[in-house]
């Protein structure tokens, strides 16, 4: 119930009888003028609020009585929240993205770079692949990645997840991502003998090289959790074996 029914009521009341309602065109032309006036007042004001204390971006899922699966993509301020737009994404459903967007799941931290590019690629084909209709919505989205949530230890841990890594060739083209590895290295290997021995044996593994690239090495990428799967397949390389079921191990502070 609007908070402006009561007050409309009241009002109603005391005019009393003999009180007609607005007429069809009155309805559909100038008291919607006004009322689309009030919106972009609304709206406005919102806008200055984004840009002087900046906004959230709010993603709501949900499933219609058709069961399509649908997103709303909202920004919220101190103002309140403004509705954006939105998008049926009944056909990427199945990459999982959805289960995140409803709050049913929370990705590992070795899996956050994965999510945030199945994400972004939902977003896009959701609008189209139109630029101009989810640059803000990407720049908000960078904005908390940058600020909250981009850590060396997802970068390392998603580098050093083979069911990640080998399916992501364009990951070695990725500086965040090969930065936050050599940072961990470097934080987490006290000696320099061994921080130059893992980045030689990360040559086998990149090109999957020895026990690496068995067949059942291959097929159990995806299968195990990352620190069994360097357990078990890990033995060409002794050292990053070594480092990388500690690092899948951690947890996070």
């Amino acid at each position: 119930m609007y908070d402006s029914l009561g007050p409309a009521i009241e009002a109603i009341g005391r005019y009393g009888f003999g009180m007609k309602p607005p007429t069809y065109h009155e309805v559909r032309v100038p008291m919607l003028k006004l009322e689309m006036e009030h919106t972009k007042k609304l709206l406005r004001d919102n806008e200055v609020e984004k840009s002087t204390y900046g906004c959230s971006l709010m993603v709501d899922g949900w499933r219609d009585r058709k069961g399509r699966a649908l997103i709303n993509f909202l920004v919220n301020t101190p103002q309140g929240s403004m509705f954006v737009e939105s998008v049926d994404a009944s056909s990427y459903s199945h990459t999982g993205v959805l289960r995140l967007v409803d709050g049913e799941k929370k990705p590992p931290t070795g899996y956050i770079y994965n999510v945030m590019k199945m994400a972004k690629e939902l977003i896009a084909a959701s609008f189209k692949n139109k630029e101009a209709k989810y640059r803000e919505i990407f720049k908000i989205i960078d904005k908390r990645w940058d600020c909250q949530l981009h850590q060396p230890l997802h970068a390392a841990r998603y580098y050093l997840n083979p069911g990640l890594y080998y399916n992501n060739p364009e990951v070695e083209d990725a500086t965040e991502v090969i930065s936050g590895l050599q940072t961990c290295i470097t934080k987490l290997i006290l000696t320099e003998d061994e921080q130059i021995q893992i980045n030689t044996e990360l040559l086998l593994y990149r090109r999957a090289d020895g026990i690496f690239g068995y067949p059942m090495a291959e097929k159990m990428r995806a299968k195990l959790a990352p620190a069994e799967w360097w357990l078990q397949y890990g033995a060409s390389a002794p050292t990053l074996k070594k480092f990388a079921i500690k690092l899948h191990s951690k947890k996070r502070n």
